[in-house]
């Protein structure tokens, strides 16, 4: 919902901050914050604490996580004057050898990322409880996690993902390429729901259900062993039945094969509903039009695609296509602001006009 706000912004919305304290960077100098450098500010931040990492034109570069943080950012296709993203190389959440703290409890909100890797050492207890929301991703990897527990990765737009750890939840995200992770030797939870994913999907003990499937050249769950495969719906190239989708260690059914979704999209090849960088349109619309196979096609009588489920996609404003898939982080953001009075006597006063939206 788009709310207004006029008047200064009480406590600009850091009220659920409690007592952890916020540090601000940027690397543009027309907007200047506490630290310059990404990596400074993280270092000497305080376990819990929050970074808002301001829009640039100039990359972040790379950052590693020892320490729980939160980062949050302008959002990819930030929806005010100046659409300046929070652009960052790579971000490593891992462990420190020297310290054996690691990036356990970290939240990374509203971030355009190129790589972002999750590393857990192999003699800790684990990373855990980690929040991944409202980023763009080319590419997301979990190395030598097994015991990561609790890691949540939803409305996102991902490139790629391949992913490891004790409890994985992949849930309504738009996914442009293969997912894989798991082991077919280690038991644990590996949810892969409610996506809307071009390419294979490679899990190892896993459970998928209630997704939308497409892929342009092979069978999409060809290599998958030990997993549950219910309720979604694939189509692609080749003929679907059961037997690409079921078989061997895999267990499920109940899936929808061979049938368009329906997206509001009016294009008809569905390769056209693939997302296009928020420069340049079509834009693509992942709602199901009335008559969709996939409307209340999913466990429990709910949609299948990234509108189901217990963590629905949230959008960005409708006034502009590219802001669809890419919403800002949840806090108060100022779009404008204007002086309204001009002229001021001495010792007279300014009055000054903010414009805000908080996304939800």
């Amino acid at each position: 919902m788009k709310r207004k706000v006029f008047g200064v912004l009480a406590c600009l919305g850091l009220t659920f901050l409690g007592h952890a304290k916020v540090l601000t960077v940027s690397n543009n100098v027309a907007s200047p914050g506490q630290y310059t450098a990404l990596q400074t500010a993280c270092d000497a931040a305080a376990s819990n604490d929050t970074i808002y990492i301001h829009g640039s034109e100039i990359s972040y570069g790379n950052v590693n996580l020892y320490k729980p943080l939160v980062l949050i950012g302008t959002g990819v296709n930030a929806q005010k004057r100046f659409r300046f993203s929070s652009y960052i190389n790579n971000i490593q959440i891992g462990w420190n050898s020297s310290t054996t703290q690691n990036g356990g409890g970290s939240k990374i909100f509203g971030l355009d990322i190129q790589n972002l890797y999750m590393d857990d050492s192999p003699t800790s207890s684990g990373i855990k409880n980690i929040l991944i929301q409202r980023n763009r991703i080319v590419s997301l990897t979990m190395y030598g996690a097994r015991v990561a527990t609790n890691i949540n990765i939803n409305n996102n737009v991902i490139n790629n993902v391949n992913i490891y750890g004790k409890s994985i939840y992949l849930k309504n995200n738009v996914i442009l390429g293969g997912v894989s992770g798991g082991e077919k030797d280690f038991v644990g939870t590996l949810v892969v729901a409610h996506n809307v994913i071009y390419g294979t999907c490679i899990i190892k003990r896993g459970s998928i259900y209630n997704n939308i499937f497409y892929s342009s050249s092979s069978e999409v769950f060809q290599s998958c062993e030990y997993t549950s495969i219910t309720r979604n719906l694939v189509i692609g190239k080749i003929n679907y039945t059961n037997a690409n989708i079921v078989f061997g260690t895999n267990t499920g059914g109940e899936n929808i094969l061979n049938e368009d979704p329906l997206f509001v999209d009016v294009n008809t090849n569905l390769l056209s509903y693939s997302y296009t960088y928020p420069t340049s349109g079509p834009f693509a619309d992942y709602h199901l039009s009335a008559g969709s196979p996939a409307i209340g096609a999913g466990i429990g009588g709910v949609d299948l695609g990234i509108y189901g489920g217990d963590t629905p996609f949230f959008e960005g404003t409708s006034e502009d296509g590219r802001n669809r898939y890419f919403p800002m982080p949840a806090i108060p953001v100022m779009l404008d602001m204007n002086i309204v009075n001009s002229s001021v006597l001495k010792n007279g006063k300014i009055k000054v006009e903010f414009k805000a939206r908080k996304q939800d």
